[in-house]
Parts: structure tokens; C-alpha cells; sequence
């Protein structure tokens, strides 16, 4: 409505400077427009408005739109620049897991280098146990051997009185044992047998009462010393001892000679011992 007045007035002032000028002049001036054709100018200026409240209107919602895309671009500003903090912070971050991570590379290598060392130590015990193991059944073996090497006897004839004569050598068989570690000795048959090769000590002693008494000590059915005593009056004694070399089986034996006789008593006089001196 404003803008219709303004207009009003401009073409009014218009008219009013046109008439001046030409009564200053003293022109001719044309006739005054008739009513109609201010009509015709109203209704053009009318349209004009019209058409400026148009572009106006326009104008403002375009500047509306404007605004609206200024601060929507101004929040996409924000939010690029938000977005490149984001990145420097993400970009630092990197940086940080990049250097953590050659960290965790070199700590990796270490770890399987100490992997591969600790494998190899493992390898060393597994190694170093069987050693352990062998060395344990080594020595249990040479434990055993040396309680198999462990050999003494000595045992006494179990009887009170005399034995013999005979026609030949006989084995005198020395049924009360006394001692007989490694069951070397055989007292149902009064040999003895020796379990591993080595040197080995023997000792024999017999009795005899008002009679002559021998006894020798054989190896292998091999003649080797014999114990002799001659008493035709009384009671007395004779003995013997050999250290021997024997191999394992080899058999060691006293026998009485022929004709003559052995006493023995409760004190067991007639007796045989034998014991392993060391091995070879």
C-alpha cells in the first residue's frame, strides 16, 4: 500500500514539474491527459507494483533460501573443520599405532627368538634327560653287577664224627652254611660256581682224630692244593688256601682223598670259604 502511495505522488510531482517548466518557458503545452488515459498510466503503474511485490516476494524467499543455504554451508564448515580435527586426531593416532606397532614387530621377533631359544633349551633337556636316563640305567646295571659280583661263602660239614674212606676222590659236601651271598655255592653238592670272571680266595681246613686225613681243592676237575695231616694218636687239624683266577662258570671243589678220612664235631674243625676278591 505504501509503495502504490509513493508512486502516486511521484507521478503527481511529475505532471506539477512538466506544467512549470512550460509556463516558465511560456511553451505551448499539450493538453492536460484526460482522465482516461491516467487511468491507463494508474492501471500500468498497478501492474508495475504488482509485478515489483512479485519480484520482491521472490526476492525474499530466494534470500530466504539464500540464507538458509549460507548457514547450511556455514554448518558444512563446521563440520569440514570438525572432520579435519577428526583427522589430525585419527592421523596422530596412527602415527601412535604405527610406532606401537613397530614396537609389537620388534617385541614379536624377540619373542620368537626367545621361542626358538627356549626350544632349543627344551631339545638340550630332552637330550640331557636321556643322557640322565642312560647314565641311571648305566649305573643301575653296574649296581646290579656289583651285587652280583658281591660272592663269599663258608660253610662247615653238619656232621659230629667221621667221613670216609672211599675208593676215590669224593666231594666233601659242606651242608651247614654259614655264609653264601651270591649263591655261588652249591650245598647239595658242595660245589661252588663262579658267577663273573675275577680273582677269587679259597680256604679249606679239615679235622682228624688217630687217623691220616687229605683234602684237595680242584678247578675244573684240575688238581691244585691239598691240605694233608698224619695223626695216628689224638685229635688234629690241617689247612689250605688258593687265590684263584676264574672265568664265569668255571667250578671249584674239595674233595677227600682216597682212603683217608675227615672228622668234624659241634665246633665245626672241617670247613670251606671262598669269597671274590674283584673282578676282570
Amino acid at each position: 500500500m505504501k509503495i502504490n502511495v509513493f508512486f502516486l505522488l511521484l507521478l503527481v510531482c511529475s505532471v506539477s514539474t512538466d506544467q512549470t517548466k512550460v509556463e516558465a518557458g511560456k511553451e505551448t503545452t499539450p493538453a492536460p491527459p484526460r482522465p482516461k488515459d491516467i487511468y491507463n498510466v494508474l492501471r500500468e503503474m498497478a501492474t508495475s507494483i504488482d509485478q515489483l511485490k512479485v519480484d520482491v516476494f521472490f526476492l525474499k524467499r530466494e534470500n530466504r533460501e539464500q540464507a538458509a543455504k549460507l548457514k547450511e554451508l556455514e554448518g558444512l564448515k563446521a563440520e569440514v573443520e570438525r572432520q579435519k580435527t577428526e583427522v589430525a586426531k585419527l592421523k596422530k593416532q596412527l602415527k601412535a599405532l604405527k610406532a606401537n606397532l613397530k614396537v609389537l614387530e620388534e617385541q614379536k621377533v624377540e619373542v620368537d627368538a626367545q621361542k626358538k631359544e627356549v626350544e632349543k633349551v627344551k631339545i638340550e633337556m630332552e637330550n640331557q634327560k636321556k643322557e640322565l636316563d642312560r647314565q641311571k640305567m648305566e649305573l643301575d646295571k653296574l649296581k646290579q653287577q656289583q651285587q652280583g659280583q658281591k660272592v663269599a661263602f663258608s660253610a662247615s660239614l653238619n656232621i659230629e664224627g667221621k667221613i670216609g674212606p672211599f675208593p676215590s676222590y669224593t666231594p666233601l659236601i659242606y651242608k651247614r652254611v654259614l655264609t653264601n651271598i651270591g649263591n655261588a655255592y652249591n650245598p647239595h653238592t658242595g660245589v661252588f660256581t663262579a658267577p663273573v670272571k675275577g680273582v677269587y680266595e679259597f680256604q679249606w681246613h679239615i679235622g682228624v682224630h688217630n687217623d691220616v686225613t687229605a683234602a684237595t681243592l680242584f678247578k675244573n676237575g684240575q688238581h691244585i692244593y691239598c691240605a694233608f695231616e698224619n695223626q695216628s694218636v689224638g685229635f688234629g687239624t690241617s689247612s689250605q688256601g688258593a687265590v684263584l683266577i676264574l672265568q664265569a662258570g668255571d667250578t671249584v671243589v674239595v674233595k677227600l682223598m682216597q682212603t683217608t678220612k675227615v672228622f668234624d664235631s659241634y665246633n665245626h674243625h672241617t670247613t670251606f670259604s671262598g669269597q671274590l676278591l674283584f673282578t676282570m
